[in-house]
């Protein structure tokens, strides 16, 4: 896709309220709306056309992670509203929206992006789903099926700005794309390979980690690389009993990727090196020059 521009409206002024989507040329058109925003959106006329929706909230179950819900409607706002009297959907907190402008966007174009929405979703595994079966999709005409597909990059290119919670939920950690020189870190008889994306620091596959965690490393990179492990990203490898990224795994900071790869607290500029010896932090400090 050719580089795009995307215009956000913040409806109220307020950056955590209601919010707009809108890219030249698209038909459609994506909503974040919170919870407590939800009889605002109501009162909008994309309320009650057909769509598709991703609810999300923090996971009550697992600390620091996120719970998310895909679904479709004929008529969105109706539909938000039932989710909201939910019980079992307490802990939603905000629902982005994807519909068309012109209304041509039907039920059936619905039921088939749902679909691929949780194949996407499912499969890059950032956000603890709680659809349980797959969707149904449906049937299209080839020519239908060509307009979705276009229309699902859309989708992908407005959700991360329109709410940090989704963030990168469509995008497979393996397939997060890295960018110039390579980093290791080595840490006992653990060795680790990085390197550094758009999204942050991705620690390679294959990339092996120290079993043991000390009392140093924080209750946040525990949280993650416990979740890690919970989703299979690092697994043990029993012949040396060192743990194993199974998948590129990306971290926020350099730290979080050192800690969680020893098992303790770490610095991460200084702990990542090139193979001629130069840490990380000194290649960000020269790159800043």
């Amino acid at each position: 896709m050719a580089g795009k521009t995307i215009k956000l409206f913040f409806v109220d002024g307020d950056p955590s309220g209601l919010r707009v989507a809108d890219v030249m040329n698209w038909a459609g058109i994506a909503l974040a709306v919170p919870r407590n925003h939800l009889p605002q959106f109501k009162a909008r006329r994309e309320a009650d056309r057909p769509g598709v929706y991703v609810l999300l909230g923090d996971d009550p179950d697992v600390v620091g992670e996120v719970r998310g819900y895909i679904g479709e409607a004929e008529a969105l706002g109706q539909r938000l509203a039932q989710h909201a009297r939910d019980s079992a959907k307490e802990w939603w907190t905000e629902a982005v929206v994807f519909t068309s402008k012109d209304g041509n966007l039907t039920k059936a174009h619905a039921k088939h992006l749902e679909l691929a929405l949780h194949k996407l979703a499912s499969e890059a595994a950032r956000v603890n789903l709680t659809n349980g079966a797959a969707p149904s999709g449906a049937a299209l005409p080839e020519s239908d099926l060509a307009d979705m597909e276009g229309f699902l990059e859309y989708v992908r290119l407005t959700l991360p700005p329109l709410s940090g919670r989704a963030g990168q939920m469509l995008e497979p950690r393996s397939g997060t794309r890295t960018s110039g020189p390579e980093f290791t870190y080595s840490v006992l008889q653990a060795q680790a390979r990085m390197r550094r994306s758009s999204e942050g620091y991705v620690v390679l596959r294959g990339s092996t980690a120290v079993r043991k965690i000390s009392d140093s490393l924080s209750k946040g990179y525990r949280a993650i690389r416990e979740g890690l492990i919970r989703d299979g990203t690092l697994t043990l490898r029993e012949s040396d009993d060192l743990m194993v990224f199974s998948a590129d795994a990306v971290f926020t900071s350099s730290s979080a990727a050192a800690g969680v790869v020893a098992g303790s607290s770490q610095s991460g500029p200084a702990g990542w090196r090139l193979p001629d010896g130069t840490s990380l932090g000194a290649v960000e400090a020269a790159e800043l020059e």
